[in-house]
């Protein structure tokens, strides 16, 4: 597996080595490229628990995971200062709330870096000793597992959103883990150095038009590595991979409008003001910032999502296709 993450892992060790030269190493790593190094990474911790050791690569998982959270929640305060900030009236309120978390993020991300031997490159080499030791060998069983590993992930996201463990009601535990589900499949493209393809298809079907816009199908997200010669890659159809893609950006948007409002709830409870006038007059100057009402986002998400699954079964045929090529 070290021929997986060895890119990454040299990527993020670059980004660390240009940081700790910085006044602020903590902060110049969290504006760096390292939350993106930090997926890929995660992938390909997720793909090792699934087909090799899961003990083994839960822990590098988590490892990953920790620092991309605390990336993830600073950039969140920092957004969140930038949007609801800019309101007329919440300034001093959003200053208090998401200066102090970013803060606060900020000296647990430098006390992780430095005590976890990310600096000294210990931590580094940790993970190397730990993928290096399954040994990957390019055959047919390794291909069968690679191909039964991704089309499980995809049909368990359709029968959790098929059961209601997904539930695009609920921002969180629904919407938002939906989108990250997804977009796991869509960075295994990406890691795979080549054993994932799509291959091209005519859209004949009218309804999967709208999958595949000029910005989706130009994405450099859906641009997947060239497959390594002598390998034999698993193949999906464009159009599908491009229904995904369309799906994971639509979400996002959705979830941004929907977690900006529901900050706002959040901020306006904290905040000690009571005048009605004055709550309404805040709320209005949000919504007149959003392109789409909060309200009705879950019923806007859902109805995408039921197309995406139980019309036009992209997860399945996703899914399908994988297996179909693996011979």
């Amino acid at each position: 597996m070290l021929l997986f993450f060895e890119p990454w892992l040299q990527s993020l060790e670059d980004i660390l080595r240009k940081c700790k030269r910085r006044p602020n190493p903590a902060e110049a790593f969290y504006k760096s490229d390292a939350r993106s190094m930090l997926f890929r990474l995660e992938t390909l911790s997720r793909i090792g628990r699934g087909m090799l050791d899961k003990k083994k690569f839960d822990t590098l998982y988590d490892r990953f995971k920790q620092l991309e959270d605390i990336l993830g929640a600073m950039d969140h305060a920092e957004t969140m200062l930038e949007q609801l900030g800019a309101i007329k009236g919440l300034a001093k309120y959003a200053a208090a709330r998401y200066s102090k978390a970013f803060r606060e993020e900020l000296r647990q991300l430098a006390l992780i870096l430095e005590q976890d031997g990310w600096y000294s490159g210990v931590a580094f080499q940790q993970v190397r000793e730990a993928v290096a030791s399954p040994v990957f060998k390019e055959d047919v069983k390794f291909r069968h597992k690679l191909s039964e590993f991704l089309a499980r992930e995809l049909e368990k996201v359709e029968a959790q959103y098929r059961f209601g463990e997904l539930n695009p009601h609920d921002l969180e535990g629904g919407l938002h883990e939906l989108r990250r589900k997804l977009r796991w499949f869509s960075i295994y493209g990406a890691v795979l150095q080549g054993r994932l393809q799509l291959r091209k298809v005519p859209v004949t079907d009218p309804r999967l038009q709208k999958y595949c816009s000029k910005e989706i199908v130009h994405s450099p997200f859906n641009k997947l590595p060239l497959t390594p010669r002598g390998v034999k890659a698993l193949e999906v159809q464009s159009t599908y991979f491009y229904a995904l893609s369309w799906l994971i950006q639509e979400l996002g948007k959705w979830k941004y409008v929907a977690q900006l409002n529901e900050e706002l709830e959040s901020l306006l409870r904290s905040s000690g003001v009571t005048d009605a006038a004055t709550l309404s007059s805040l709320r209005a100057r949000l919504r007149d910032t959003l392109p789409c009402d909060p309200a009705a986002i879950p019923v806007m998400a859902e109805d995408a999502i039921d197309d995406f699954i139980y019309r036009d079964r992209i997860l399945m045929r996703l899914a399908r296709d994988i297996r179909r090529s693996e011979n």
